[in-house]
């Protein structure tokens, strides 16, 4: 799909706890293109603070609006003083996102705590398509930083996970009934999820896993070379060429 700049319309604006804000934008020339993975950047050309654009990713699409549950942190703290009714500048579809396998019917969805958030939009997409789910948030040290169940539809089986052991036992248990993979989260997560692949699966095909990596991003566009990261094939923009890569190109 082409990258539209288009003005959008502030439907929702809440902060839901300290460092979380849901966030709504009426956006029909976008939201109907996005596809789960994919990211917008957000700008507010009334404002001279920030200057570049904030790099968001949805985590609820409809054909009109686009629903962002955003981790705020120093770049996304001029998002909480917007106002409902408020005309903000958005650019999208950005990067490549998540594809579902056609073929495959089981899909195991790897979260580590709320970096997962962007996982959301394909669990829902799956779901409308009636395939089975298996939902399984991580997290290093404690289970305050899981990801709720509530964000998940109904149709999804949740487990949860705390410390790397427990998240060995639970890869390998649900790694043998998945189809496709799809993960969000740490090169650490990256590296205990090929190892239970290659453990449990001994080979496994280009396609049958899909993870998103974070990096900062300052242009969103491909031109500022900030968010280049090293692949096993050379090294790529994850703005451009990604954020969604192949788990074989990343470990």
């Amino acid at each position: 799909m082409p990258i539209r700049v288009a003005h959008a319309q502030v439907a929702e604006c809440r902060v839901l706890e300290p460092g979380l804000l849901w966030l709504r934008l009426r956006a029909p020339d976008v939201a109907a293109s996005l596809r789960p993975g994919q990211f917008i950047a957000v700008v507010d050309r009334e404002r001279l603070e920030p200057y570049l654009p904030t790099p968001l990713f949805p985590t609820h699409l409809s054909q009109d609006d686009i629903g962002c549950l955003v981790q705020v942190g120093e770049r996304e703290r001029w998002l909480t003083t917007l106002s409902e009714g408020r005309a903000v500048q958005i650019t999208g579809p950005l990067g490549n996102g998540f594809a579902l396998n056609g073929k495959g019917r089981n899909l195991l969805v790897v979260s580590e705590g709320m970096d997962g958030l962007p996982l959301l939009p394909l669990v829902q997409e799956a779901a409308g398509r009636r395939l089975e789910i298996s939902a399984l948030t991580w997290s290093p040290f404690s289970r305050a930083g899981l990801l709720p169940p509530g964000l998940l539809p109904s149709s999804a089986e949740y487990r949860s996970a705390v410390g790397t052991e427990a998240l060995a036992g639970a890869l390998d248990e649900t790694l043998r009934w998945a189809d496709a993979v799809y993960a969000a989260g740490s090169p650490a997560l990256y590296l205990a999820l090929a190892e239970a692949i290659q453990r449990v699966r001994l080979r496994y095909a280009r396609g049958f896993c899909q993870v998103l990596v974070r990096r900062a991003m300052a242009c969103g566009l491909g031109v500022c070379g900030q968010c280049r990261v090293r692949l096993k094939r050379g090294s790529a923009l994850v703005c451009t060429d990604g954020p969604v890569f192949d788990l074989r190109d990343v470990v």
